[in-house]
């Protein structure tokens, strides 16, 4: 397990298709090691949602050079459905990856899944 814990939320909780309007995701990083950390952050939406209103971005990525340790970073992201887009429980994943002096050479990686429920 990685020294980066991921927090994370939807506001409202379930995305309504009748509606068609954005839920937003707030994400929380919080580096809980001793030591600095250079980390890359990926969201993917998957086939289903997306990251824009017209449906055509799925992944947000972040590059940290140094996340030093205790500090915390958080974003908020709009997700959108797409016109295909079905009623259920619909995945977003968040992956964390920490790398060793380089951005080439990879120390450790989380990963967390993020079901959202879409109604009709």
């Amino acid at each position: 397990m990685g020294d980066i814990s991921i927090n994370s939320h939807f506001n409202p909780f379930r995305m309504s298709l009748k509606e068609r309007r954005p839920v937003q995701l707030f994400v929380e990083l919080r580096n809980t090691g001793q030591t600095a950390k250079k980390v890359t952050f990926l969201l993917s939406a998957g086939r289903q949602l997306a990251l824009d209103k017209s449906g055509i971005v799925a992944n947000a990525m972040k590059k940290i050079e140094s996340f030093k340790p205790g500090q915390e970073l958080a974003w908020y992201f709009d997700v959108y459905p797409k016109q295909m887009t079905q009623p259920g429980e619909q995945e977003i994943m968040i992956r964390v990856t920490e790398h060793f002096n380089d951005w080439s050479y990879v120390a450790n990686e989380s990963t967390k899944r993020i079901p959202l429920t879409v109604k009709d």
